[in-house]
């Protein structure tokens, strides 16, 4: 009786809204890359500063 109650309160994922999710952060990783890689690589020497800075928050984030 206990496994059945359990199990009746698990729910699949939400597929829509983790896609939403991952294109939304994609989008904004994609962002973040364009509007700053020629300053970024003026000042610090690499490119990808402010992506590599946003992809550590994102990991923190998950």
């Amino acid at each position: 009786m206990l496994k059945r109650t359990v199990r009746s309160l698990q729910h699949p994922p939400d597929w829509p809204l983790l896609g939403g999710l991952i294109f939304l952060l994609g989008t904004g990783l994609l962002f973040v890359y364009d509007s700053s890689i020629a300053f970024s690589d003026a000042i610090y020497g690499n490119p990808y500063h402010f992506l590599v800075n946003q992809l550590i928050w994102v990991a923190f984030g998950t």
